[in-house]
């Protein structure tokens, strides 16, 4: 009935009025009005004046949990954050985005291999490196890494650089198989409350935008020079994207694929992302990608 939908919506608002929804972002910089020129922070303190929420940013250093209610603030953490930094939030009532076991799963490449394993979803075969178990050719990556930054691709013994020892030697890294097909392309779901008309639609609040995104070498990140566009995936692919973000535990975030064949036509699910950027998606796409977070935020209380 109109009436009934009319309070819930008032409800809905008031709990909405209630809570406080607090971006605390980890930056290499000490500066707080940086947050209003920085492109993530920036959007969405716009969008949240759009969506009339109780709305606040602030530097990860400056953030003091003393200073609010738990059980009132929603807490979307941004950057480098520890899983049991995440953890003890979650444990003083703060509602956290993205939840703490949701976060640590993506966080750690090798333990989401190991739960894509679990999972029997299809994954190139990943391991943690050593000398032992190199073989050729083969992708290397940082366990604990993000935007494409330190993977290598080593086709034969002499691939192997100082650079790349050095980088061996200084962080823990995974070794993982090379899928030929996706050289330079993959396919990312980022997943949100998105309202656009190309969005995949999987309930009231969850949707998705797929994209392909593209490189000049070995990595498609936009952060390394990649481009993205609107993709239409097939059904199958969309239903396991679906399947993986619902079963991460993730309130929003991306899951990316990659091709394993020239045909285009099977896949392998790659990583997951808790805390992706979104510049490229809404300035190539035009998407309105914060919003959507912040949606997919606000439903939660």
């Amino acid at each position: 009935m109109p009436g009934n939908s009319a309070n819930g919506n008032e409800s809905m608002n008031y709990k909405k009025n209630m809570h406080q929804f607090v971006l605390v972002y980890s930056l290499k910089t000490s500066d707080p009005a940086y947050l209003y020129s920085f492109y993530a922070s920036r959007r969405f303190f716009e969008e949240a004046q759009q969506v009339a929420i109780n709305f606040s940013m602030c530097l990860a250093h400056e953030f003091v949990p003393e200073n609010y209610v738990p059980e009132h603030t929603v807490l979307i953490m941004r950057g480098d954050f520890s899983g049991m930094y995440l953890t003890e939030l979650s444990e003083k009532g703060f509602t956290i985005i993205n939840a703490p076991e949701a976060h640590e799963l993506c966080l750690d490449k090798y333990k989401t291999a190991a739960w894509f394993l679990r999972n029997a979803w299809p994954h190139p075969k990943t391991e943690i490196y050593s000398a032992d178990n190199l073989f050729f050719p083969c992708i290397l990556k940082p366990r604990y890494g993000k935007m494409g930054a330190g993977i290598f691709l080593l086709e034969n013994p002499e691939s192997i650089t100082p650079l790349i020892e050095k980088a061996l030697t200084n962080k823990e890294y995974l070794i993982q198989e090379y899928v030929t097909a996706s050289f330079g392309r993959d396919i990312r779901f980022f997943f949100a409350n998105f309202t656009e008309p190309y969005a995949i639609h999987y309930s009231d609040t969850v949707s998705a935008v797929c994209v392909m995104r593209k490189g000049t070498g070995l990595l498609s990140n936009t952060h390394q020079g990649g481009t993205m566009s609107l993709w239409n995936p097939p059904q199958s692919l969309a239903e396991l994207a679906g399947k993986i973000f619902t079963a991460s535990g993730l309130t929003y975030g991306t899951v990316d694929f990659l091709f394993v064949d020239e045909a285009r036509d099977q896949f392998s699910v790659c990583e997951l992302n808790s805390m992706p950027g979104f510049e490229a998606l809404e300035q190539l796409c035009g998407c309105n990608a914060a919003r959507a977070i912040l949606s997919s935020c606000m439903q939660l209380v």
